[in-house]
């Protein structure tokens, strides 16, 4: 879902900060009985181990914990027989009574490496205990189901390959020929390095980098041919790369961690005399005078202009941040190890452009770093203040004080039934495995009164490329678990969610649909091969909070992002208008840029309400780019999230369904990562936001996806101007008082380029549109959409001629 401008890829997200720590532990003695007050969790599973996690004397919050384990010595040590299976393995957080309460906690198993989030805060002084819950292969346990914070792509930077991690702060691109950063982007596409390998750019592009070791040879700088970079593993909490020079005689890894990245540099090359760790860049993305530097002192952090140079150890603590004012943002750099060993900072002229130049082990142009392991992390956070900025670095860098217990058999210990169900979703099918459908028998929530709307950030819950699952295999299904993940409760009864495939190799489509039912021949998505295509997709939740997902034919990648739940009480109501457009840059105002916003002020050309407007639903099309691109549309003044809603190639024509949220003025924008493209926007509804006073609306009631109308079968292919007027309301399980429907319009079969736009039936058509036609395409978009005169839905073909297909997946009245 990446977009590209000057050869670089971009993808923003959510702005977070974590922490880890990264210690080798060893279990200690054997099998014990357990406590009488601390009781199992759940008897599937037969091994625990106690992990205590103290502060370490910083402060943290979310952090997470990153720590050495040995699961065949701990089920050895319980007395049961291995081998151990990584796929079983859940950390469960206690309560005060030392019961294991609430889901499993969001972990991860790789590389004899246990990574998981600890919630919440955690005191200076304090520390918490989990449970961590393992078995042998024999068991059989699926893997948890874990929303990505972290994902690995590839991708290219100013010419260069790339791998591309996304976390929560931004997105890194690490040049594979040299193991270095050429760009770091924080939320809002500001660029941190700049990295520009244009020949005589120097402080303005070709200097920059991260690390940019050892000097002279820079074999980890970008640009450089003298190093290679491997992916040593990848999961939803943790990316590992390792860049080795191609001598062999230099290598370091990097973990990429929701917040940030630590780099552990294990061998270099004794002959060399030396080496530095450097940030050579340009804080949010221009080197200002208004920018400062804060460091560490006895007396505590202080704050100098970016243009004051300084040369000093830093001890005790070695760390320094970079803040940009205008941005609220600081990137900072931290060196694990204290030494007596000169640090330096100082900001790099040039005609083109200005630099920072900080290096830890660095003294002019001498390399004072010689031993190994060191250790350095690099994040950025949201302040520039010296005091809340010193205690985030602190609380990313500085060491938990982290002890394993004693590993104990079920056995031995007090069983109960589990507090929650433990999640068994499959999210390590590889392309060679079809996992079937779930057989358990769920229903959907029953739906009463309806269900009212509220909107979300997106959250990822599903990506295959990065989550270890791998691509979809032909007549593959998976279960999703959606309620209780990410922001989305347990209760909701239905999302709003886009859903994308990419890495297409043949003619495909996806379903989505509630645990304990079928796809009853419906689609959400349907591609041609190698197509990336995105579609908003609104999914009922089966009984256990969890949907399936079907991949048809061919093999896919699958990415899904929720944007909005349908929650068991509260929420907005819809109230759907006649398609109205409300936004054309063809007519005016020209092109959005690359990294430019189109601002959508939406109470200006309609007449919805000054105030109490939660969300709008809207269809999206982007046209006439002049790149691969990505938009993402998001409530005005807040950060582009990490999802994208559209995903057009140079020259093509997308549209997509988007519901998001606005501001107290009732605006909306939408991002354009690369490239100029023009965008149009037609507003079709909008939610309320639920609060007392709010006009009546309607309320949602989810379905089983259902078939209610299909051209190819009723009245054949709509020709130029035709119309297709289906009854919709008393169909297929609609019910006869439906007043509006979430429904899948897939066109098929196309003959020309054409536009489709569906209304109610009954009122004059209406200037926009729903899908853009192309000779041969099948293409599906959701629509919200009023129902008109005898509960019909009208489709209009502008030329050509093509078939139409409504799937419903749910109603509102």
């Amino acid at each position: 879902m990446a977009g590209r401008r000057s050869g670089r890829s971009r993808v923003l997200a959510l702005v977070g900060l974590v922490g880890l720590v990264s210690v080798v532990l060893v279990l200690q003695g054997r099998t014990r009985p357990a406590d009488a007050a601390t009781t199992w969790w759940h008897p599937g599973w037969s091994t625990r181990v106690a992990v205590t996690v103290g502060a370490g004397g910083v402060a943290r919050h979310d952090k997470v914990v990153d720590l050495a384990l040995d699961g065949d010595a701990v089920l050895a040590a319980a007395g049961v027989l291995g081998p151990f299976d990584p796929a079983s393995t859940r950390v469960l957080a206690l309560d005060a009574n030392g019961t294991p309460t609430g889901e499993p906690l969001p972990a991860q198993f790789a590389d004899d490496r246990l990574t998981f989030v600890l919630p919440g805060a955690l005191a200076a002084d304090a520390s918490r205990t989990v449970h961590v819950y393992l078995d042998s292969a024999a068991a059989g346990h699926t893997a948890q189901a874990v929303a990505p914070q972290v994902s690995l792509a590839e991708g290219t930077d100013m010419g260069q390959a790339t791998f591309v991690i996304s976390n929560q702060v931004g997105q890194w691109h690490v040049q594979k020929a040299n193991g270095s950063l050429s760009s770091l982007l924080d939320m809002t596409g500001n660029d941190w390095v700049g990295f520009d390998p244009a020949p005589g750019s120097e402080a303005a592009g070709e200097y920059r980098g991260i690390p940019n070791f050892p000097n002279p040879e820079g074999i980890f700088h970008p640009g450089s041919p003298l190093a290679s970079t491997e992916v040593v593993s990848a999961g939803p909490l943790k990316v590992t790369l390792r860049a080795t020079s191609a001598d062999g005689r230099w290598s370091y890894d990097t973990d990429y961690y929701p917040g940030y990245a630590t780099s552990t540099v294990t061998r270099v090359d004794p002959a060399h005399g030396g080496w530095w760790w450097l940030y050579e860049g340009t804080p949010a993305g221009l080197l200002t005078y208004d920018q400062v530097v804060v460091r560490p002192t006895p007396d505590g952090p202080v704050t100098t202009d970016i243009r004051d140079a300084w040369t000093g150890d830093l001890g005790p603590e070695e760390w320094a941040f970079f803040g940009a004012p205008a941005a609220g943002r600081s990137l900072y750099m931290a060196h694990h190890e204290d030494d007596a060993l000169t640090d330096s900072y100082f900001m790099l002229y040039s005609a083109q452009g200005s630099m920072t130049v900080f290096g830890f082990g660095r003294e002019n142009t001498a390399n004072l770093l010689t031993s190994v392991p060191q250790r350095f992390t690099v994040g950025l956070m949201d302040t520039v203040d010296a005091d809340a900025g010193a205690a985030t670095v602190r609380g990313a860098y500085r060491d938990l004080a982290v002890t394993v217990g004693q590993a104990e058999s079920q056995a031995t210990a007090t069983t109960t039934a589990p507090t929650t169900t433990p999640s068994t979703t499959t999210t390590t099918t590889t392309t060679t495995t079809t996992t079937a459908p779930s057989t358990t028998t769920t229903t959907l929530r029953p739906s009463g009164a309806g269900y009212g709307y509220v909107a979300l950030s997106p959250v990822r819950l599903l990506d295959s490329r990065s989550d270890g699952s791998g691509p979809f295999a032909g007549g593959e299904t998976r279960p999703l678990q959606v309620g209780g993940q990410g922001r989305v409760p347990s209760d909701a009864a239905a999302v709003v969610a886009n859903v994308t495939v990419t890495a297409t190799v043949t003619d495909g489509y996806v379903a989505l649909y509630p645990t304990g039912g079928s796809a009853s021949g419906t689609s959400n998505l349907n591609w041609s091969p190698g197509d990336t295509v995105p579609n908003l997709v609104s999914v009922a939740l089966g009984g256990d909070g969890a949907v399936e997902v079907l991949n048809a034919m061919g093999t896919a990648h699958v990415i899904v992002d929720v944007v909005g739940y349908y929650p068991s009480t509260g929420g907005g109501q819809l109230h759907p208008v006649e398609p109205t457009r409300v936004a054309d840059t063809r007519l005016g105002g020209g092109k959005v840029g690359p990294r430019g916003s189109l601002t959508v002020d939406v109470d200006a050309v309609t007449d919805l309400p000054a105030s109490g407007v939660g969300a709008v639903v809207l269809n999206v099309t982007a046209t006439d780019g002049t790149a691969g691109t990505f938009l993402t549309a998001h409530p005005y003044g807040t950060p582009v999230p990490y999802a994208s809603n559209l995903n057009p190639v140079a020259g093509q024509t997308v549209p997509n369904a988007v519901v998001t949220g606005v501001d107290d003025d009732g605006r909306f924008s939408v991002f354009n990562a690369a490239g100029s493209v023009d965008v149009v926007v037609d507003l079709l509804g909008w939610y309320d936001d639920g609060s007392a006073g709010a006009p009546s609306g309607l309320r949602y009631h989810p379905l089983q996806p259902v078939r209610v109308a299909d051209s190819r079968v009723m009245t054949g292919a709509l020709s130029a101007g035709r119309t297709f007027n289906p009854p919709v309301a008393g169909v297929a399980g609609v019910p006869g008082e439906a007043k509006a429907v979430a429904v899948n319009v897939t066109v098929t079969e196309a003959t020309a380029p054409s536009f489709l736009t569906v209304y109610p039936s009954g009122v004059a058509r209406p200037h926009a549109s729903n899908q853009n036609l192309e000779p041969g395409m099948t293409r599906a978009n959701l629509a919200v959409v009023g129902l008109g005169e005898g509960g019909r839905l009208t489709a209009y073909n502008a030329e050509g001629s093509t078939q139409v297909i409504y799937d419903v997946t749910g109603w509102f009245g």
